[in-house]
């Protein structure tokens, strides 16, 4: 961590599983450039001691430009200005395996297949873009994994405005619509499979709107619920598909005493709970891997006997 007279520089716990190099978490303070070169770290907008958004250019993560800064009882904050809805694509990450065509153009992805015979497909659904989520976010990766673990085939995407999809971000209303065209693919493409969609944080406030009605999609994995944040989750009490929660005890952007008491009113949902942990799952991610891959080979078990009866 480094900082300066006029500002204090906090590396982001939104670290992208793949394709970062060392020293990429930049900013501004007062004037001089300040740069951690520690660790594999970015600013993002759901730091939960500053809110710090990067601008980012088509040669890669350019400097933030600081065009305000206030204090307050709570903690510092950090505002900045630049803040494009384009997200251009980043050198640094790896590109998508295949492009999805979408309402606005196509959408990058990663396609992994699992070992063996597979038991479905699976879409995952990134965190917040103007936060610098992608579909290599750190938690979207460790999740897509426990999927592919389980014997899912599973497709990870970049929202509109993100790398090289096309558009430019629209919240969620172009967040849902991007999730629609995803699962359009996977039903072309894999016609008659049952879907798994699991969304992180802004991932999920798309994804389980669209999920919940969609009847190709057969389970929903719920990560990091940010109830508090967005406030409009009561459409989820209606769902009655197996859903799971995935969930930190001490997350920023949703009070787990919120989350049980939705979880409380859907009859077909679990809850699990990791102690000591906060929205990005930092000392968790491999037990947010184990958690989805269990949860999803019990539900494909539990499908399959109800089949057979």
């Amino acid at each position: 961590m480094c900082q300066s007279g006029s500002g204090q520089y906090h590396p982001a716990p939104l670290l992208p599983e793949e394709g970062w190099p060392k020293a990429v978490g930049v900013g501004v303070a007062g004037g001089r450039e300040i740069t951690d070169k520690s660790a594999n770290s970015y600013s993002g907008l759901y730091h939960p001691l500053t809110q710090v958004v990067p601008t980012l250019g088509r040669n890669g993560l350019s400097l933030v430009t600081l065009v305000g800064l206030a204090t307050a009882a709570s903690g510092l904050t950090l505002r900045f200005g630049n803040l494009n809805s384009r997200i251009e694509n980043l050198r640094m990450y790896p590109k998508g395996n295949l492009s999805i065509p979408a309402s606005h153009g196509q959408l990058e992805a990663i396609l992994k297949e699992p070992s063996g015979t597979p038991k479905g497909v699976g879409l995952v659904c990134h965190p917040h873009p103007l936060g610098g989520g992608t579909m290599h976010n750190k938690v979207v990766f460790r999740a897509a994994a426990g999927l592919v673990d389980a014997g899912v085939t599973t497709l990870r995407f970049n929202f509109r405005g993100v790398g090289t999809s096309t558009g430019t971000h629209e919240e969620v209303s172009g967040g849902r619509e991007d999730v629609r065209d995803a699962l359009e693919y996977l039903a072309k493409e894999y016609p008659g499979q049952p879907i798994t969609l699991a969304g992180f944080s802004f991932g999920s406030r798309t994804g389980m709107e669209v999920g919940m009605t969609d009847n190709r999609v057969v389970r929903l994995i719920s990560i990091g619920t940010p109830l508090d944040k967005y406030g409009d989750y009561a459409f989820l009490a209606a769902v009655r598909k197996p859903i799971l929660f995935v969930h930190g005890d001490r997350d920023e952007f949703g009070s787990v005493e919120n989350v049980r008491k939705l979880v409380e009113q859907i009859p077909t949902a679990e809850l699990v709970v990791f102690e000591n942990c906060g929205h990005f799952f930092d000392e968790h991610l491999n037990e947010l891997r184990d958690t989805v891959k269990r949860w999803t080979e019990k539900e494909i078990t539990s499908d399959k006997v109800k089949t057979e009866k």
